[in-house]
């Protein structure tokens, strides 16, 4: 997950206002392979998607956006993938 850390700046000449709440807080964001949106391809997928995006060896599907995404992506409604526990500990 990658948080806003850095301040940027809001110049406003007329009114202050206009500036209030420049520097809240942003939705964390993170690649589309490491977010429980994304998922693999399915057979359907490439009837109803763009088959030769689709045939990247990168490509994925993003349930949120109901499109195709490459895996280095990076999207604003990121919510991380769990990740899976190994049954052998």
């Amino acid at each position: 997950m990658i948080e806003k850390k850095d301040k940027s700046y809001c110049i406003s000449f007329e009114d202050y206002d206009y500036c209030n709440g420049w520097n809240d807080a942003v939705d964390a964001i993170g690649r589309c392979k490491d977010c429980v949106w994304s998922r693999e391809p399915t057979e359907e997928d490439y009837k109803e998607l763009d088959k030769d995006l689709l045939s990247y060896k990168d490509s994925l599907v993003c349930d949120f956006w109901e499109r195709e995404v490459w895996g280095k992506d990076f999207c604003s409604y990121f919510d991380k993938r769990e990740e899976k526990n190994n049954e052998n500990n």
